[in-house]
């Protein structure tokens, strides 16, 4: 893969931009998809109504995983750096200045959003910023999209009782990547006894 991506993209971005998706293949291969697929677990046992919702209709599942991307997404930011000198906000960026675009504040701006603090899964317009956006959209946005429908709807069906089983949850520390150490969860099925 990174092959063709090398073959398709030496015209168009630089070595450092071509490392840059390499990484982040692998990231949005791991570590991405799982985050999504916890965060959104852990946000509808939070949200028991979307919840709820989902189970009845499933067919919410591809709304639902673009609120989460939204709402409690598994990117929350990522560093660019600038290309030319240029000004924002009265402020003078240097060439190759390093720049730290926070997806997640983006994605709660409430000149963008509705009610950007509810969390909504029929929410209609949703164009936010979870794979990044253009020239820079994470390339592993459709299988981790696909991963968490998949993975979120599954759990549900088999675990429809499905609830957190502590609220001492404990988050990564990484400021670019939000995810859970780990989710305990209670299914709702009491353990058989050993004889």
């Amino acid at each position: 893969m990174i092959s063709v991506l090398l073959a398709a993209q030496r015209d168009v971005v630089s070595d450092d931009d071509i490392i840059a998706q390499a990484l982040m293949i692998i990231t949005a291969g791991h570590q991405t998809a799982r985050d999504l697929v916890g965060n959104g677990i852990y946000t509808l046992l939070r949200h028991a109504a979307s919840k709820r919702k989902l189970q009845q209709h499933p067919g919410l599942i591809r709304t639902t995983v673009e609120e989460i991307l939204r709402y409690e997404g598994p990117i929350q930011a990522v560093p660019r750096f600038a290309k030319v000198e240029f000004s924002v906000y009265d402020r003078t960026l240097a060439r190759t200045n390093t720049l730290v675009f926070i997806l997640g504040a983006a994605n709660r701006d409430s000149a963008h959003f509705s009610d950007p603090d509810i969390f909504d899964i029929t929410r209609k317009d949703n164009s936010h910023l979870g794979f990044g956006a253009g020239a820079h959209a994470c390339i592993g946005a459709s299988i981790a999209r696909v991963e968490a429908q998949t993975g979120i709807n599954e759990m549900l069906r088999h675990f429809p009782n499905l609830e957190l089983a502590t609220t001492e949850l404990q988050w990564r520390d990484n400021f670019a990547f939000r995810g859970l150490v780990s989710l305990p969860v209670a299914t709702g099925y009491l353990a058989s006894a050993s004889p």
